[in-house]
């Protein structure tokens, strides 16, 4: 009886094993992520990994009652659970002090990092899995902040350790950078006069700023300078120690779908329409999160409609009105280069361009655009030489010499329409205008806010 027990009891050892190692296998190698044999086993020896938790980085990275809570947080236990291991978070310390922890080996996974020179000694990174838009915050009334000379007479605060903080220290140590623990912190330091300005992430620092009701505190300068293109993009990284656990990542991202990436910006709001007043079909709002940066085709001799200011920003009445736009739907709208109406239309037929900012709606234009309802309304007029006589009617102007700006609506109307009209081909309101006033041409069809602007200036 005594031995029956015993071999129960040793059969019964053996099953549980058998339900163990069983269930870890299926944990590791369920399927969703096809590890090599050298991954396999890593991954059997090392089936709890370290990662930083960012005590304030909200919506991305953040403590809550001492829970690790955000986009990244949520988007590793998912690449966790498909790969299977474990992650045990590290929260109790601020970033200056887990990049150290990365660095030191005693943090395997870094998540909610951007990539720079001096972290890849000590890290391998993954492709981004955000890309975010770092602009300037400071106080309501403070100047705008155009390129790096405007901030050198300025207290720049930033998260000790950050990437602003890292880029100016190494290219621009003339520049006052002032450090603090946390994003918080840096925010409250612009609220209580201690610095001027802020360069972060704005899906952060918007996020501080509603949550903490903190006022007073704008976006005041919407490029980061100097441009590098990775000031923005959030990574994964492994320590250099574990090669192998890189490409685990890397196959543990892809194993996570489209649609449960767009629900976990869902849930920490992260998708690009911010105005809850406007109505989008779950179709359109899929379509901004993977095309929240807008090329904008403009004739920029176009003004006061459309035209470059001082600083070479799109600017007039359609750039205004598509940062309106811009705001409600939390996208970008980027000027394509097109510098004439040729250069738009060419930028849209090239495929470099997906709209156009002011357009007249023609038949044949149909065939290449879908067009909005009408935003501007304007009338036509003919312009001549004061010493001319008037022309009444594009009739009166049969067996005359008009300058037009080619492509324009009108000018393909009047090709179409007044074949007898002798049509001088320019490349802009104002060369047309030019041969109007020369006497080369006899008169200029075009908008009266246009066609005013130009010769009053």
């Amino acid at each position: 009886m005594g031995q029956k027990v015993i071999v129960r009891k040793i059969f019964a050892i053996f099953i549980l094993f058998l339900i163990s190692t069983s269930y870890a296998y299926c944990q590791d190698f369920n399927g969703k992520v096809d590890l090599s044999e050298d991954e396999r086993a890593w991954l059997q020896e090392n089936p709890v990994l370290k990662a930083p938790n960012q005590p304030t980085w909200a919506p991305i990275d953040f403590v809550v009652d001492g829970k690790p809570q955000g986009f990244s947080i949520d988007f590793l236990n998912l690449i966790a659970k498909n790969v299977g291991f474990e992650v045990e978070y590290v929260s109790d310390r601020n970033w200056s002090e887990l990049l150290k922890a990365l660095e030191s080996e005693e943090i395997d996974i870094a998540l909610s990092i951007i990539e720079t020179t001096e972290r890849k000694e000590y890290l391998n990174f993954t492709d981004p899995y955000l890309d975010m838009t770092v602009v300037y915050y400071g106080k309501t009334g403070s100047k705008k902040n155009n390129n790096i000379n405007d901030l050198r007479s300025l207290r720049i605060g930033d998260v000790a350790g950050g990437v602003a903080a890292t880029i100016y220290k190494n290219q621009y140590p003339e520049l006052n950078i002032i450090e603090y623990g946390t994003s918080y912190d840096v925010l409250m330091a612009i609220v209580n006069d201690e610095i001027d300005v802020m360069p972060a992430i704005n899906t952060v620092a918007n996020y501080l700023i509603d949550i903490n009701n903190i006022d007073d505190v704008i976006i005041i300068g919407d490029t980061f300078f100097p441009l590098t293109g990775i000031e923005g993009n959030i990574n994964f990284a492994a320590i250099k120690k574990h090669p192998l656990l890189h490409s685990i990542l890397v196959k543990g991202m892809a194993s996570v779908s489209e649609k449960e990436l767009y629900d976990l910006k869902v849930k920490w709001r992260m998708l690009p329409f911010l105005d809850e007043n406007v109505v989008l079909t779950e179709e359109e709002k899929e379509w901004l999160t993977s095309n929240n940066e807008i090329v904008v085709a403009s004739d920029i001799t176009k003004e006061p409609i459309e035209f470059l200011d001082a600083n070479g920003e799109l600017s007039g009445y359609s750039a205004d009105y598509l940062n309106l736009i811009a705001k409600r739907l939390g996208v970008t709208f980027e000027w394509s280069g097109s510098k004439n109406w040729q250069e738009a239309i060419e930028k849209i037929n090239e495929k470099e361009a997906d709209i156009v900012s002011f357009i007249m709606p023609t038949e044949d234009r149909k065939d290449t655009f879908t067009f909005t309802d009408i935003y501007h309304d304007v009338a036509h007029m003919v312009i001549a030489r004061s010493e001319n006589s008037m022309f009444g009617s594009l009739e009166a102007l049969e067996g005359k010499t008009v300058a037009q700006v080619r492509n324009y609506a009108i000018t393909n109307f009047i090709e179409s329409d007044f074949p007898s009209v002798n049509i001088i081909y320019t490349s802009s309101i104002s060369e047309s205008l030019e041969l109007v006033s020369s006497g080369e041409a006899d008169a200029y069809v075009g908008t009266v806010p246009l066609a005013v602007h130009s010769i009053n200036v």
